[in-house]
């Protein structure tokens, strides 16, 4: 009879140790999972004669035994059993832990405060009231004459008018470290805040010189912040705090959020100090006095914290509402500025292979295109370059302009592709659009063709304008930003615009479309003039695809953009990553953000390529202004990259 002498375990059917694991023994399997992943853990038991058992699902006790959390969420366990606490089972501590780990993971530690209530078990009431800061510290204490409710998988509730609230144990002025008075992180997540004119109070504290306020008026029709001495209305519609509110206040700006949209930007008040009372939840607490919340209102989750302005507002929402964070790009490394190129600005890069195109003159492996960033030179006929240069190396560390290729009527957007059956022997070619003032345009923005025979360096080439190809359809004003894909039939796939934005709303945002070429003509049909890019995104987010990139890899195509507000000119932009589920070149579904701080929020526009001998590493080519500042023309080019296997 065989006998048992070890364990298998399998996780979403793959077997990850290599020889039996011990009967008696514990085992750590937090290397082969991220926690939080959502993934079948099963077991065997392996026999002396090389037999194994059924597979059986590992119980949550075993999972939560062997598996290690992060060193802060390990403390608040600790702290629990240690005084006789009831902690979450294992699937509630892998949810609680991926979260300090992806804020972690983005710098957003740097907290006095932080309260996680949405927990999935009633027992865990005083589980909830535990600062993962620091657990020793302000915990959470009802000072009411009744207690405040829980409600599982929300949070806590008051009923309103029924003398409910938490005490924090935090006096600002006495035990600030990162909230300090003019550099302060305001976080929460509300619920069942019921339309109603009583007053709203979902946390405050007012000293003789300074306060933290969330509250909505007793009129109902505004929520407001106040923070030294500032009174500022948050939005007009009552749903805001059923959403994430994120306060951030420097030495620069104030600035308040409702997920990832900007509500307001003030300057912050200064010379305030610190509160000088303890902060209460579900309650103001005005130098002692306590004004409850007069109506319903709930919140998920409590943090505060050091500033860090949109930058932190976008991450938040990516852990707490997204739960999307991976490994991001690192910092940029600035390869190209306008300071150094016969263009004003920078903008739209493309970098290929020069050996696609056997016809033109270069010594080095890789062609990159870039264009002026709207370029608004008085002399129409001026305005606006395509340029081009070369490279050995990937990162761009040897790169070299060689060239102007085109100019005039604001040209931009470049885009290279090689077309073996051009109809008149012209396999290079070149789309890029001009602006309204192009007279073949018909005063919209359209997409050019341009095409050559090559025999030279690219600015030195002699150039056919084939015109407009793609036409204007009904309700159409701007075919521009147009990315092409060869297809193994020797079609042409084009992504572009179909519409420019006019207005931070569905109506107004930018529209794409997907337009088809047989490859051997100049003729081009529409297949869509819009196609979905915001259904699959949290409220008033868009992928913006330009330039698109798509590429497949296990057998799924992806595409990668820009993660953007409805208000694109707002601080808040990602490098992201999404699923095509149908190969049709439309994005289903927002897989990761993964742009770093400098890689993204503040990039204008972003290129991409995967190396055929590395498929394993997107690069990607960000411009951005050198001022920060979004609304000047970008002014340097960078690369960074990422590691493709987290798709796997």
């Amino acid at each position: 009879m065989a006998t048992i002498i070890g364990v298998n375990i399998y996780i979403d059917g793959t077997q990850r140790n290599e020889n039996p694991l011990s009967l008696t023994g514990t085992f750590n399997v937090a290397a082969w999972f991220n926690p939080g992943d959502n993934l079948s853990v099963e077991s065997t038991l392996v026999y002396d004669d090389g037999t194994e058992s059924q597979k059986s699902d590992v119980i949550q006790f075993q999972l939560q035994d062997i598996a290690e959390f992060d060193p802060l969420y390990q403390a608040v366990l600790d702290y629990a059993n240690a005084n006789s606490i009831t902690t979450p089972l294992a699937s509630q501590n892998l949810i609680n832990d991926g979260i300090v780990r992806k804020l972690r993971s983005v710098n957003l530690l740097e907290n006095d405060l932080l309260y996680y209530f949405k927990q999935d078990d009633a027992s865990l009431y005083e589980f909830c009231t535990l600062n993962w800061m620091d657990p020793t510290k302000h915990r959470l204490t009802n000072e009411g004459t009744n207690d405040v409710e829980f409600v599982p998988n929300y949070g806590f509730r008051v009923s309103g008018g029924n003398d409910q609230y938490f005490s924090t144990n935090y006096t600002p002025s006495v035990h600030a470290v990162h909230a300090q008075s003019e550099d302060i992180n305001l976080l929460l997540n509300g619920f069942d805040v019921l339309p109603t004119s009583a007053e709203i109070r979902l946390c405050g504290v007012r000293g003789s010189n300074g306060e933290i306020n969330v509250y909505r008026s007793s009129n109902g029709s505004a929520y407001f912040i106040l923070y030294g001495g500032n009174n500022i209305a948050l939005s007009g519609v009552e749903e805001s705090f059923n959403s994430q509110i994120n306060i951030s206040v420097d030495v620069d700006d104030s600035y308040i959020f409702e997920n990832e949209n900007t509500l307001s930007k003030t300057s912050p008040t200064s010379g305030k100090d610190l509160a000088e009372y303890p902060l209460t939840l579900f309650a103001f607490n005005v130098q002692g006095t306590m004004y409850l919340s007069q109506a319903q209102c709930g919140l998920e989750m409590f943090i505060l914290g050091k500033s860090k302005g949109s930058a932190g507002n976008i991450n938040f929402n990516y852990v707490f509402n997204n739960g999307q964070i991976y490994d991001l790009t690192p910092d940029g490394t600035l390869v190209l500025e306008a300071e150094n190129s016969a263009l004003t600005s920078i903008y739209f890069p493309q970098i290929q292979l020069a050996s696609k195109y056997p016809e033109l003159t270069t010594l080095k492996k890789y062609i990159v295109l870039y264009s002026t960033d709207h370029d608004s030179n008085s002399n129409q006929s001026e305005n606006g370059k395509i340029a081009w240069g070369d490279a050995d190396n990937v990162d761009l560390s040897d790169f070299q302009e060689k060239g102007v290729i085109w100019q005039g009527y604001q040209a931009e957007t470049p885009c290279l592709e090689y077309v073996p059956n051009d109809p008149n022997n012209e396999p290079i070619h070149l789309y890029m659009h001009t602006d309204a003032t192009d007279p073949a345009n018909g005063s919209a923005q359209q997409t050019h063709l341009l095409t050559t025979a090559g025999g030279a360096e690219l600015h030195n080439c002699v150039w056919t304008d084939r015109g407009t190809i793609l036409g204007l359809q009904t309700d159409e004003s701007h075919t521009g930003y147009f990315r092409s894909f060869n297809q193994n039939d020797g079609s042409i796939i084009g992504v572009h615009h179909t519409k420019g934005y006019s207005g931070s709303n569905f109506d107004g945002i930018n529209r794409f479309g997907i337009s088809t070429n047989n490859g051997s003509n100049y003729n081009w049909t529409r297949l869509t003039s819009r196609f979905d890019n915001t259904s699959f995104m949290t409220d008033e987010r868009l992928i913006h695809v330009s330039p698109p990139f798509y590429f497949e890899r296990n057998g799924n195509q992806y595409l990668v953009g820009l993660n953007i507000g409805f208000d694109y000119q707002v601080d808040g932009r990602k490098v992201a990553i999404c699923l095509c589920d149908n190969g049709d070149f439309i994005p289903t579904e927002l897989l990761y953000n993964i742009s770093s701080y400098d890689g993204g929020d503040n990039c204008k526009i972003c290129g991409f390529y995967i190396k055929a001998e590395n498929p394993d590493m997107l690069h990607l080519y960000f411009t951005k202004n050198s001022g920060n500042n979004y609304f000047n023309p970008g002014d340097q080019l960078y690369h960074t990259e990422w590691d493709l296997t987290q798709l796997d």
